[in-house]
């Protein structure tokens, strides 16, 4: 039998009661309050950001298409076969140990996609379709081709005619990787100028290697350090690649599948909003709207500097102006949301990783055409140079300037020989 409560006890239950319900609508109304205003701060965000992109993408220059010789280089890679055993290709690039006629037969049976990408390297503009090589949350299909197919055929091609003696023909092919190499540097986004620096440094391998011990004369000496000085101008500036990543970032924000958990969730919202008003009030599910993703965008702008004002060639002065943006504050002091800022960290340090491997790369076409240009000073004068400033005939002071350190590239002359090579 329940105990009657006397109507003092009922008094006080009564205020417990409404005491908990005073709390719980309380917490329930901060909740709301909080969850509207971080929505209302994503979209006004999703908003602007869509605004920027719109200004950047409008910007993007164009290439007529009868000039535009990267149609064409995507026309013959897209014809090349797959190469039926990778591995065939690294023994023969790497460790010499395969049949040739594989690859000889492998050749001839893609004459016709070689021939049209020689073709289309020798344009003056390439701008490929964002669609190619992944920007803009877009796939990036056609890249292992550029790496593996075009590329390992061409520097195949360069060392067939080594071995035949040919070696103006093998450097005109070696030339080939990095004109292809140089076709990339107009796309805007950091992972094909990624395969572009994977290209130039195999082609610049073979072709410091073919330097070391060639007998070429003094035209051809001449002739291709002038194509080599030539090609290294022509790259694009990895500022335009961050950017374009910048901006890429921007439209999934205006989007709206940033946070998504898998590329099915996201393609489902994109799905849905399709038919929505493109005001930005219908954003986020209401689960992401916890996260804020103004900090992120703040950390991108401000990498976006950084790239502004360090490029590959004075990588050196990288540590004073990460101190002066304050990207490696970021690591050090995580908010209360650490999970994003791991990841704004991790952006800027792969950022970072960007541009030390730019670095890399642009040493390695440095220590190449300084190697040019000792050969072609010692073709020309019978012997050695003591040091790299006597190559100021041949060359700008510049490239001989080691990324790493500000200074000259090592050089160290060895009786009838000599070392080359940087502090990095």
């Amino acid at each position: 039998m329940r105990k009657k409560l006397t109507p003092q006890q009922r008094h006080r239950k009564g205020k417990r009661h409404l005491l908990v319900g005073f709390i719980y609508i309380s917490v329930c109304a901060f909740v709301g309050i909080l969850i509207w205003s971080q929505y209302s701060a994503n979209v006004k965000l999703a908003t602007e950001a869509r605004v920027e992109f719109k200004e950047f993408f409008d910007s993007l220059p164009t290439v007529p298409e009868e000039k535009n010789g990267a149609l064409l280089v995507l026309e013959g890679i897209g014809l090349l076969e797959e190469f039926p055993d990778q591995s065939l290709l690294y023994e023969y690039c790497v460790e010499r140990q395969t049949d040739e006629k594989v690859l000889r037969d492998y050749l001839a049976r893609n004459e016709g996609a070689l021939r049209l990408i020689e073709r289309g390297l020798e344009f003056k503009q390439w701008l490929y379709p964002v669609e190619y090589y992944g920007v803009f949350g877009t796939e990036y299909p056609i890249l292992p081709k550029f790496r593996y197919e075009a590329t390992e055929s061409l520097l195949v091609k360069g060392d067939f005619a080594k071995l035949a003696d040919k070696q103006v023909k093998a450097l005109g092919e070696y030339g080939k990787v990095l004109r292809l190499g140089n076709t990339l540097s107009s796309c805007r986004a950091s992972l094909p100028r990624l395969v572009e620096m994977a290209l130039y440094s195999l082609g610049l391998e073979r072709i410091m290697k073919l330097l070391s011990d060639s007998s070429l004369s003094k035209q051809e000496l001449q002739s291709f350090l002038t194509t080599l000085v030539t090609l290294h101008s022509g790259r694009g500036s990895l500022f335009s690649a961050i950017e374009g990543d910048y901006y890429s970032y921007l439209k999934c924000l205006a989007d709206g599948v940033l946070g998504c958990e898998s590329t099915d969730e996201c393609e489902g919202e994109k799905t849905g909003r399709a038919s929505q008003d493109d005001d930005g009030s219908k954003w986020f599910s209401m689960f992401r709207c916890f996260l804020s993703f103004q900090r992120d965008v703040e950390v991108r702008r401000r990498c976006l500097e950084l790239f502004r004002d360090v490029a590959p060639g004075n990588y050196h002065r990288l540590d004073d102006h990460l101190k002066d943006s304050g990207l490696l504050a970021e690591r050090v002091n995580l908010s209360r949301d650490e999970a994003m800022s791991m990841g704004r960290w991790s952006y800027a340090m792969s950022a970072v990783g960007v541009l030390r491997n730019c670095a890399i790369c642009e040493t390695f076409w440095r220590a190449a055409i300084a190697m040019a240009a000792v050969r072609l000073f010692e073709a020309k004068n019978q012997r050695l140079p003591e040091k790299l400033e006597e190559l100021s005939e041949f060359l700008p002071k510049s490239l001989l300037v080691d990324p790493f350190s500000g200074k000259h590239l090592v050089y160290e002359r060895k009786g009838n020989d000599f070392s080359l090579y940087s502090v990095g």
